[in-house]
């Protein structure tokens, strides 16, 4: 999974001929709605389940900004070694 959004990176710069900025924006804007989706769907599953069904999607969503940062400082390391234009 990890290498899944830098590969998405990766055939946004290289086939739909997008700034590297782009490509990245793109790529955040779908970690932001899957952590968001997450985050709500905790004060859902509140009223729905109780405190650990909220807890598990908390988790999830936590778990996927841990994900995004890690992404983010992948992708920046490799800007500067390989510089893709």
């Amino acid at each position: 999974m990890e290498s899944f959004f830098v590969d998405i990176y990766h055939y946004l710069l290289n086939h739909k001929n997008l700034s590297k900025w782009v490509a990245w924006m793109y790529v955040s804007i779908f970690f932001v709605l899957i952590i968001l989706i997450g985050f709500f769907a905790g004060f859902s599953a509140l009223d729905a389940t109780g405190i650990l069904g909220a807890i598990f999607c908390w988790f999830i969503s936590f778990m996927f900004t841990l994900l995004w940062i890690f992404q983010t400082r992948k992708i920046i390391k490799h800007k500067k070694t390989h510089q893709v234009e």
